[in-house]
């Protein structure tokens, strides 16, 4: 069982920070697809499950790989300089992140209820939703910082929540792994001339992009049309 102080460590707070945001994100959406109608209602309940913990796993390992490295190479120069620049790193990545979500948020909040959004507006209408991110950015940027400088912990139970959900995940992902071999000659014919890719659900009122999930888990996966639950 790690102690207290290590809830404390930098690395820590960082991957916690940058990993619960992105996963909070990633589930927001998840939400919002399967809620609403979207390529999703083609699908079964455990598939659905399936694409959250498959997308928050196809962008939380590239954002641990790369904390990680930043870590790795502050330690080099063993400053207090590297060791502010990598929580300014953590802190702003974060805060975009969560900027992002909020605004996202607000927008549909706003184009649901009011039919007035960022794809409505035009020049400077739009320019004050850009000076709202920035007022965002910096506002969570400025939370996250003082929390990765104070000598505040992190939650314990959240750290083992998104660490059970990426090594879930992780299962998934590896459990397709014998599953797409089988069906990759069943549907070579079909598929043939379909890229292995990863591309982005849109929100079909306002016709944009902000959902990812990879196509080549669901061409290979049969498609439920009985009741989702």
């Amino acid at each position: 069982m790690p102690t207290s102080s290590f809830y404390k460590k930098t690395i820590v707070k960082v991957l916690y920070i940058v990993l619960s945001t992105t996963v909070f994100y990633v589930f927001l959406e998840w939400v919002f697809h399967v809620t609403k109608p979207s390529f999703m209602w083609t699908m079964t309940i455990w598939q659905d499950i399936a694409v959250f913990l498959l997308t928050a796993l196809v962008l939380v390992v590239p954002e641990i790989i790369l904390i990680l490295l930043l870590w790795g190479i502050s330690k080099l120069f063993k400053s207090n300089y590297a060791e502010g620049a990598f929580q300014w790193f953590g802190a702003i990545f974060s805060a975009l992140i969560s900027a992002s979500l909020t605004l996202i948020l607000i927008d549909n909040f706003t184009y649901t209820l009011f039919g007035v959004g960022i794809v409505t507006t035009r020049r400077i209408p739009r320019a004050f939703y850009a000076l709202f991110f920035l007022i965002l950015i910096a506002l969570f940027f400025r939370n996250k910082l003082a929390f990765l400088r104070a000598s505040e912990k992190v939650s314990p139970f959240l750290s083992y929540l998104i660490l059970s959900l990426l090594l879930v995940a992780s299962l998934v992902f590896l459990l397709q792994i014998p599953a797409s071999g089988l069906g990759k000659n069943l549907q070579a014919k079909d598929s043939a001339n379909l890229p292995d890719i990863i591309v982005l659900g849109r929100n079909s009122r306002s016709k944009r992009a902000w959902f990812i999930r990879p196509i080549s888990f669901w061409e290979k996966m049969p498609i439920s049309t009985s009741p989702r639950f």
